[in-house]
């Protein structure tokens, strides 16, 4: 991490990013870098932290270094191996690793669009076999019904864009949430999946705002 762009947002003189619009539409994917792995560790709180970061200030955080955030707080907690971190645990977690500075918060919101004109968004999915395959050529999840029938556990994911149209043609069943995954650059359109409002509605179950 360059040491001047720690410095800048220690000072709180970062400059101001925006995303891209045209009407509903919001964006944040031309500063997405995508492709970050886990791999077997429960740190995906962590990943999309560093992906915020990577999105907001231009960061270059590593995997491995996602992964000790994850670690070095799940060991403070005295939690198991296996065990993730809820979201206000990994932003500590960020905060003493000095990926934000102290007087940062994370806060829990509800309205998605709003929060996305700021800023990309923090999310936890309660996920279901329909994460597992998307699309490769667009990173469309499977919306089926039986892909969708029971939750097998829970992810958290950086939301980086809404999509209500394609050049000006609504597209069906929107608005559909652009995401920016954690699971390695061959899953989804590299490293990045689609869902439309029907399955966001059913599956999100948390949306996080970082104010600094």
């Amino acid at each position: 991490m360059s040491s001047c762009r720690e410095y800048a947002r220690l000072a709180g003189n970062t400059p101001p990013v925006l995303p891209m619009t045209r009407g509903p539409n919001i964006s944040w994917l031309r500063r997405v870098r995508s492709g970050d792995n886990q791999t077997r560790f429960p740190a995906c709180t962590c990943f999309a932290l560093a992906n915020w970061l990577e999105v907001m200030d231009g960061d270059d955080i590593s995997d491995a270094e996602a992964v000790k955030v994850w670690d070095d707080k799940r060991r403070q907690l005295g939690r198991l191996p296996d065990s993730g971190l809820m979201v206000p645990e990994a932003f500590d977690g960020a905060i003493e690793a000095g990926w934000f500075k102290p007087t940062s918060r994370i806060v829990a919101k509800r309205n998605v669009a709003d929060v996305m004109a700021r800023q990309p968004v923090i999310a936890v999915f309660g996920i279901t076999k329909g994460w597992s395959n998307p699309k490769p050529e667009n990173g469309c999840l499977d919306h089926s019904d039986e892909a969708n029938a029971m939750i097998e556990g829970y992810h958290c994911v950086l939301l980086t864009g809404i999509l209500v149209d394609l050049h000006g043609t609504v597209i069906p069943d929107g608005p559909w949430a652009q995401i920016e995954q954690s699971w390695g650059g061959d899953h989804g359109y590299k490293g990045l999946v689609t869902l439309n409002n029907r399955l966001f509605t059913q599956q999100c179950c948390e949306i996080w705002e970082i104010i600094r």
